[in-house]
């Protein structure tokens, strides 16, 4: 016979987070507008901090003019000129079964031209990687960093995109004398 019986249970949280590309608009002159938007979700039982870090590094041809972030926090925050990394939340507390989403948006031009700073030679995404992941240094390159509230590393989620570059040269052929005096 059991006289006695003890039992004990507890939830925990259990957080993760997914980071896309979401656009990529054109503004003309080899300057585009880059969106990336990362959402955060506990998917355990019970409420837990975290913080969301972001840094971008991307193809040594583009450079990062400026841009902005939002998070459901802070609300907007602008930077100029190269921002990252960024610290887009700091133990920011998730509720269990909710979902947070922040965004990165950075305005960037790209330029092959001998002297423009790169090494004129575009490596797009995934072209230096035998893996499934995105490698620095390639196209539009970011990565986000989930930690727990004591600062650990929870998981890295990469997104990259690329960028055209339409270069044109126009050349006259077949040049036809045209009499002046007609």
């Amino acid at each position: 016979t059991v006289i006695e019986k003890d039992t004990a249970c507890g939830d925990l949280p259990y957080i993760v987070h997914e980071k896309t590309v979401a656009s990529i608009t054109d503004l003309g002159n080899n300057e585009h507008r880059v969106i990336y938007e990362i959402k955060v979700e506990n998917k355990g039982g019970t409420s837990t901090t975290y913080t969301l870090e972001d840094a971008a590094d991307f193809e040594d041809d583009i450079q990062i003019l400026g841009g902005s972030y939002s998070s459901p926090e802070t609300g907007l925050a602008a930077f100029t000129g190269n921002g990252f990394p960024i610290v887009l939340t700091t133990n920011n507390t998730l509720l269990a079964g909710a979902t947070e989403t922040y965004q990165v948006v950075v305005n960037v031009k790209i330029d092959l031209s001998e002297g423009s700073g790169g090494d004129n030679v575009y490596r797009a995404c995934g072209e230096t990687t035998t893996s499934t992941e995105y490698t620095a240094g390639e196209g539009l390159f970011n990565e986000s960093i989930l930690k727990d509230s004591e600062g650990m590393v929870i998981e890295k989620d990469t997104a990259c995109g690329d960028l055209p570059y339409i270069k044109h040269t126009k050349i006259a052929s077949n040049r036809t004398q045209i009499d002046r005096d007609e």
